[in-house]
C-alpha cells in the first residue's frame, strides 16, 4: 500500500466509531470508504462521526458478501469491529478475498481458530493485525514516533497506566 490508504469498517459499533474517529483525524494517512453494519440506527450513529470532519458518510453494506462483492476493489484494509464470535469467519473471508485485516482483540475464540487464521494469512500472503487498545491513540503514536527518532534516547523498559472513565462515555 501507499499513499492514502483506502478502509472499510465491518461493523459501526462504540469502539468501532472511537477507530473512525482517529482514522478521520488523520486524512492525510487514510480514509474511510465504506461501513459494514446490519442494524441501520447502528450505522447512523457511525455516519453521523463524519459530520464534525466535513467529510460525507461512506456507503452503507448491510452484509459482509455485499461488501466483499461490491467494493474489494477500492478496499486497501479492512478494521473488524464485530463481536468475538464472529472474528473468524469475518477474518478469514477478508483475507481470502485479497484483504490486509486489523481486528480489534481478541483475534478470535480458541486455539484452533488462531491455528485457521494464520495458516490463511501465511497463504493469502496478507497482513493480519490485532489491534489492542490504545494502540491507535494520538498519544501513543507520538510515543512510538519519539522512540523511533531516539528522541529518548535508548528505551530499556515502558511501564504505564492509563485511566479512562469509560462508563461516561456515551455508547461504551
Amino acid at each position: 500500500m501507499s499513499g492514502i490508504t483506502n478502509v472499510a469498517f465491518i461493523g459501526g459499533g462504540g469502539w468501532a466509531r472511537h477507530h473512525m474517529r482517529l482514522i478521520l483525524q488523520q486524512p492525510q494517512t487514510s480514509r474511510i470508504i465504506a461501513i459494514c453494519e446490519p442494524e441501520e440506527a447502528v450505522y447512523a450513529q457511525a455516519a453521523a462521526e463524519f459530520a464534525p470532519f466535513g467529510v460525507l458518510p461512506p456507503p452503507h453494506f448491510t452484509d459482509l458478501d455485499a461488501l466483499l462483492n461490491g467494493a474489494t476493489d477500492r478496499i486497501d484494509a479492512v478494521f473488524i469491529v464485530t463481536p468475538h464470535a464472529r472474528h473468524h469467519e469475518q477474518v478469514k473471508r477478508c483475507l481470502e478475498a485479497g484483504l490486509d485485516v486489523i481486528v480489534e482483540k481478541p483475534m478470535v475464540i480458541t486455539a484452533q481458530e488462531a491455528a485457521s487464521l494464520i495458516e490463511t494469512r501465511d497463504r493469502t500472503e496478507r497482513l493480519l493485525v490485532v489491534a489492542f487498545q490504545g494502540s491507535l491513540s494520538p498519544q501513543i503514536r507520538e510515543a512510538v514516533r519519539m522512540i523511533h527518532a531516539g528522541s529518548l534516547g535508548q528505551v530499556l523498559n515502558v511501564s504505564g497506566v492509563v485511566w479512562q472513565d469509560w462508563k461516561r462515555h456515551a455508547g461504551s
